[in-house]
């Protein structure tokens, strides 16, 4: 019988006309042999190719030659399944090989060098002994795993099992003439129990068997498992887990007192309050000297002025903030500027200031402590004359008071205290001039005091 292999070119089993070898006209329809290769070649025409080859190896065992090896390589070659089907290809040249004529044994040379240049290797390590390995479609065991494993390229799902062990899933894929190393160490298919007596010489059993007496700890099979204690009451069953401990303690325990109470939880403390803020006040101010003029020639009498000015800062903590001061405040005296002669004091006022306040979230006292610059302007009407002059100086100013917070709205009153520098108002120009010294430096340099109550209004973004 003349077989001729086209496994690659045409990927079709051998025959004389590229399909599986056909019983000769020999060969009866009742024979054994000639009924599983007709059956074969059936169900390789219908693409059945695993009941091709279950036909194609049953018509082998009822006669063993080359022909029915080379039609399973056949239906190997379509499943992709490369290293099957050089098996087969390998085994008809090796045990038929005198059978085969010089064109099917070169034709079977060829195939098996075409399809091992497809071959990736996959080498194992960590299996215990007995295991076996699922690759694909194909099962390997005992001396195999010890050897590089030949596999089609793709992706192939890898199953490893031994007894006693658990199953172990992954997957590997393969390109060809590349080698993978797995590492496949299973777990024991065991778990442990731990049995504590109630007594040191009570006899343990378990499944009917006695174990041990008092204490007792040893590897049993997943799933339930019956505990008996000798006169220790009512039997108890237990499921044991594969890579678990479980424990049946039965010992008596010694009452203790109930564990205190926890504490009360604290709630987290509230963060800081933080934001902008801005106030326009309003101040009534009585300086506590006049110019030195109207002090040497008796004219006297309680004078007051009024400042106002505009305050934005920012709340940095819920004890302080920074704000910057700007304000307008004038004076004039003495008594108010009722005489003939009199003075009028102007003053503009700029500088950062320092809040100071307690915490709380509708009322809280306020304090401010700042300085900064005062531009001054200051005009005298004396025996007829006006004369003026102008100059900065350093102030002082602090206040302490209460202030009502109405979800934001911010009001407040105080008392102020304001300290002012007199130098920058020396040296009166025009006729005035040439009076005496003391005119010429209203307030003998000296530092003017004034002091008043304040009231305040404005929004804080807290």
């Amino acid at each position: 019988m003349a077989v001729v292999i086209a496994l690659l070119a045409t990927a079709a089993p051998a025959s004389a006309q590229n399909a599986p070898v056909a019983p000769t006209r020999d060969e009866t329809p009742e024979d054994p042999y000639t009924r599983h290769l007709r059956a074969g070649l059936r169900l390789y025409a219908s693409r059945d190719y695993n009941g091709a080859i279950a036909e194609f190896e049953a018509a082998y065992r009822a006669r063993p030659g080359p022909s029915p090896l080379i039609n399973v390589a056949v239906c190997y070659r379509e499943l992709f399944r490369y290293p099957r089907a050089v098996e087969a290809l390998e085994r008809a040249l090796r045990e038929h090989g005198p059978a085969m004529d010089a064109a099917d044994r070169a034709a079977a040379e060829k195939g098996i060098a075409e399809m091992r240049a497809l071959f990736a290797y996959v080498t194992v390590s960590g299996l215990p002994p007995g295991a076996t390995l699922r690759i694909g479609d194909d099962e390997h065991e005992g001396p195999a795993l010890d050897a590089p494993i030949a596999v089609p390229p793709g992706t192939h799902p890898v199953v490893a099992r031994a007894p006693g062990h658990v199953e172990r899933r992954t997957s590997i894929t393969a390109v060809s003439t590349s080698t993978i190393a797995l590492d496949l160490p299973l777990e024991r298919d065991v778990g442990r129990l731990r049995v504590v007596a109630p007594e040191k010489g009570s006899v343990i059993a378990v499944d009917g068997e006695e174990v041990g007496r008092g204490t007792w700890e040893g590897e049993l099979a997943p799933g339930p498992h019956v505990v008996r204690i000798a006169g220790g009451g009512a039997d108890t069953t237990v499921v044991v887990v594969a890579g678990s401990t479980q424990t049946v303690d039965l010992a008596p325990r010694v009452a203790l007192p109930p564990p205190p109470p926890p504490p009360p939880e604290r709630a987290p403390p509230a963060p800081p309050r933080r934001g902008f803020y801005a106030l326009l006040n309003g101040a009534v101010l009585i300086p506590l000297r006049h110019p030195d003029y109207f002090e040497r020639v008796g004219i006297g009498g309680a004078s007051s002025g009024a400042a106002v000015g505009f305050r934005g800062g920012f709340r940095v903590h819920d004890l302080a903030g920074f704000e910057l001061l700007t304000e307008y405040g004038n004076v004039i005296g003495p008594a108010n500027g009722t005489g003939r002669e009199r003075y009028e004091l102007t003053t503009w006022r700029l500088g950062p200031m320092v809040r100071l306040m307690t915490p709380g979230e509708t009322f809280r006292f306020v304090g401010t402590v700042g300085g900064g610059l005062a531009y001054d302007l200051i005009t005298l009407e004396v025996g007829g004359d006006v004369v003026s002059s102008q100059g900065a100086d350093f102030f002082m100013a602090t206040e302490v008071g209460g202030e009502v917070d109405l979800d934001g709205v911010l009001l407040g009153v105080a008392f102020a205290a304001y300290l002012s520098g007199t130098k920058g108002m020396n040296d009166f120009a025009g006729p005035f001039a040439t009076l005496a010294t003391d005119l010429q430096e209203p307030y003998g340099n000296d530092v003017l005091v004034s002091l008043g109550p304040r009231a305040s209004m404005g929004f804080g973004f807290w």
